[in-house]
């Protein structure tokens, strides 16, 4: 008897269908899984339909799963897309790639399409900051990968000292900001003009940079503050720059100037240096104007005014000598100040008190003493100053005054006797171990049991030996320097 499926068991076919494929045999793509052993073959006893039936004899069973049916596995070799990562929900796998090596992108050859001239450190023009870096920094595998240069750059700061730029224009463009350049000039923006040493005028602070070759040292050609009065003073054309402030309040180039083209008749001298007024430093305009020279050799009214003013130290005091070499051994002044040589003290019309820097304010006449330092000083003004005592009137004798009499040696590091503790510390030396020293010992034995006996000899030191081998093969005097017997 032929039984056909009713409406219940179409559908539960068509279910059963789905859950095992729909009959068809699927292959997975290899991606790499370990194998898990032989394929187990599903047993072939059919499909069992709600009455026994073999679902497969039934109508329609073989369409139940068929390609067209949308949501169920392709019989082509493929599987449908899942959450899971390659390898199924049931292998472990992962939606995470494998760790990828991260590859540094080369800088060199550099990309010249991007146009935005920059200026090197070798005051040459890039088209940009990229191939500035590549031209003059070194290979590295962090900060430029295939860069062709020398200096080791940081990659942070382009413009620093590290960096390999100059600035982020074309090195003919002049970059220059007024009011950074007032601030530095300690003056309000806006600020100008200025007149220069040779009597231009100069409107901004920018416009004189530009005509100096930007140099950022531009403003050291400033004479004074203010449009140039006139053309220059004639008689004293050629004259160093030496500025001095007329008691009319004008800043003139040097005295001579003043002297011969005043701009107000009758004005003279208030003090050296420029005028500390509104144009100039009136911050220390109510300072001791005590001259002082700046370590950029130019005469400024007091410290003050060099130091606050213009970033400058001073080098000495009293004004420029500008005939003089700026630096020396230095000598000290009768009026107690140091000056770094003798060419500045004649140029400023100062008697030398003694040479090199001011220490003590005391004469250099006598009588001599020695010091317990074993120096020999000029008086005994000289000891109390320097906190010294005194060993004895007149000059130091011999090396070492200062050191006793005695035989009690020490070894120092340098392997060599020395006569006591404060003979070592005298000769700069550092001590290895008490008594002679094992070469000294070898040839000369020990004070207590010396090799030839005791036979007493005086060194040149004034110390007595228990004999001549001590003070010869230890402490390295001539023969002709030892005289035989105990020293007086």
């Amino acid at each position: 008897m032929t039984r056909t499926l009713g409406t219940t068991g179409w559908f539960w076919a068509l279910a059963v269908a789905v859950a095992c494929g729909g009959g068809g045999t699927k292959t997975r793509p290899d991606y790499g899984q370990p194998d898990t052993g032989p394929d187990i073959a599903a047993p072939d006893d059919g499909v069992v339909g709600p009455d026994g039936e073999d679902a497969r004899d039934l109508p329609g069973a073989d369409d139940a799963a068929g390609p067209d049916d949308p949501g169920t596995a392709q019989d082509d070799g493929t599987l449908p897309p899942t959450d899971e990562g390659v390898g199924g929900p049931d292998d472990g796998g992962t939606d995470t790639p494998p760790d990828e090596v991260e590859v540094v992108q080369p800088e060199c050859p550099c990309d010249e399409s991007l146009v935005a001239w920059v200026c090197g450190i070798d005051d040459k023009d890039y088209v940009n900051d990229q191939c500035a870096k590549c031209a003059l920094c070194k290979d590295d595998p962090v900060t430029c990968v295939g860069c062709t240069g020398t200096k080791a750059c940081d990659p942070t700061d382009p413009l620093g000292p590290d960096g390999w730029l100059k600035q982020k224009e074309k090195c003919s463009v002049c970059v220059c900001d007024d009011k950074a350049e007032c601030e530095r000039l300690f003056l309000e923006y806006p600020c100008g003009p200025f007149c220069d040493l040779s009597g231009k005028t100069w409107s901004t602070p920018c416009q004189m940079k530009e005509g100096y070759g930007c140099s950022p040292d531009y403003d050291e050609n400033i004479d004074y503050f203010g449009e140039c009065q006139g053309p220059p003073c004639g008689p004293c054309e050629g004259l160093p720059q030496d500025p001095v402030c007329g008691t009319d309040g004008v800043t003139y180039a040097n005295y001579c100037t003043l002297m011969n083209c005043p701009e107000t008749a009758g004005a003279t001298l208030a003090y050296l240096g420029r005028c500390l007024n509104a144009e100039f430093c009136g911050q220390c305009a109510a300072d001791a104007k005590e001259a002082v020279c700046g370590d950029d050799g130019v005469t400024y009214a007091n410290e003050c005014a060099a130091v606050t003013c213009m970033g400058h130290e001073v080098a000495y005091p009293g004004p420029c000598c500008v005939q003089c070499p700026p630096d020396g051994p230095g000598v000290c002044g009768m009026d107690f100040k140091t000056y770094p040589n003798e060419c500045v003290l004649i140029c400023l019309g100062i008697a030398k008190k003694y040479d090199g820097p001011c220490t003590c304010d005391c004469d250099l006449t006598g009588p001599e003493v020695c010091g317990s330092d074993g120096q020999t000083h000029p008086n005994q003004c000289w000891l109390d100053c320097l906190g010294l005592t005194k060993l004895y009137d007149g000059p130091c004798q011999g090396e070492c005054p200062m050191c006793g009499k005695d035989f009690t040696p020490v070894c120092g590091t340098d392997n060599k006797t020395y006569q006591n503790a404060c003979w070592l510390e005298c000769k700069k030396a550092s001590q290895k171990n008490p008594g002679v020293c094992s070469g000294c010992q070898a040839i000369c034995g020990t004070p207590e049991n010396p090799t030839g006996g005791v036979v007493p000899a005086c060194g040149p030191d004034g110390v007595t030996y228990p004999n001549a081998c001590f003070a010869t093969k230890c402490v390295g005097y001539s023969e002709a320097q030892v005289t035989a017997g105990e020293c007086p």
